[in-house]
């Protein structure tokens, strides 16, 4: 099954590559980013736009969605980030000014509530370490307490999922 699945990927990868140098025959490796021969990447679902905007349609105009983003950016395969600067934190997903950092705490609130992530305080802060929980577990959390996700928003995350094969359940 796992064969199969590889396969299938290795040829879809092929022809995109075909079509990309038919539609871009000039185009040099050096002015694309690839995530084998670079560094400082990390792995996202690729439901992850349609992630984003359940938290942000459950959150009454204050979106946390780039937030979330930021924890992302920040994590390896372990889940779990230490933040030892929230301003830089803030900073990185968009609140800048004196209430910067209390308007990045009320976003990080809203995604514990949300269950998108667990948090425990330290030394700087209640959020001193975060781990992201797993965010289709999450949905499926909300969608079982009767969260109003907009059904434009699911149903797309829905089809998403099965062009792609995701297997968790929402």
């Amino acid at each position: 099954m796992m064969a199969t699945k590889r396969r299938a990927s290795k040829k879809i990868g092929e022809k995109t590559l075909a079509l990309r140098n038919e539609l871009w025959p000039d185009i040099e490796d050096d002015n694309l980013w690839h995530r084998k021969r670079s560094t400082g990447y990390t792995t996202i679902p690729r439901t992850m736009t349609y992630i984003l905007q359940v938290m942000n349609a459950l959150s009454s105009g204050k979106p946390p969605a780039q937030t979330y983003l930021t924890l992302w950016c920040h994590t390896f395969d372990e889940y779990m980030i230490t933040i030892n600067n929230p301003r830089a934190m803030a900073f990185e997903s968009g609140f800048t000014g004196q209430r910067a950092e209390a308007a990045w705490s009320g976003r990080m609130r809203k995604l514990l509530d949300l269950g998108f992530i667990q948090a425990r305080d330290g030394a700087t802060g209640s959020f001193n370490y975060v781990l992201i929980l797993n965010p289709y577990a999450a949905i499926k959390n909300l969608r079982s307490k009767g969260e109003p996700i907009p059904s434009n928003i699911l149903n797309s995350l829905l089809q998403r999922m099965n062009e792609i094969g995701a297997n968790d359940q929402i």
